[in-house]
């Protein structure tokens, strides 16, 4: 099945922004997936291409943003012909990670700021249940949340000064 992936970024302000500021905005990601395809027989899918078509499950969070919703797990386009199937998910992580999923809103949020200093990888499951009848199918995928950096922490010396000496030697070879 061809798929075309567009990405739009939203960007909400109470104020016009100059391009710079993006960052510290609040934003989110629209991602439309674009099929060319005739849908498939629902019996023909597999619990994966049910759950998980294309999505990509790997994301990017700066350091120190406020909490919230990050990503919502949404149902495949061709959920809706198949009326029989059941389609839930829950996301699996340790005790004490500071993430939250809401059922009924199928958004994962962050719970707190994070601080790539105390940690840059947190490494989650999601977890899709198929049922059809009295038959249930699961499947589990990587939730990968990367802490990117944010220069909060200037460089220090040792020696407890803010200054330092430097010397570059290189020699040219004609």
């Amino acid at each position: 099945m061809p798929l075309s992936k567009v990405m739009l970024y939203v960007f909400l302000s109470s104020h016009p922004f100059q391009e710079k500021e993006c960052d510290s905005a609040t934003r989110t990601t629209v991602v439309l997936s674009l099929i060319n395809a005739t849908a498939p027989a629902c019996s023909s899918l597999s619990a994966r291409q049910l759950c998980f078509t294309e999505m990509d499950l790997s994301f990017h969070i700066k350091e120190n943003k406020p909490p919230g919703t990050f990503h919502q797990l949404q149902l495949p386009s061709v959920h809706h012909l198949c009326q029989n199937l059941s389609i839930t998910y829950t996301l699996l992580a340790a005790e004490g990670l500071p993430f939250r999923y809401n059922e009924n809103t199928t958004g994962v949020s962050v719970t707190q700021r994070l601080d790539r200093e105390e940690r840059e990888r947190y490494e989650l499951i999601a977890k899709c249940t198929v049922r059809e009848g009295f038959r249930e199918m699961e499947v589990e995928v990587p939730f990968l949340v990367n802490v990117l950096d944010e220069d909060d922490s200037p460089p220090f010396l040792p020696n407890g000064t803010d200054t330092a000496d430097a010397v570059v030697e290189f020699s040219r070879k004609e």
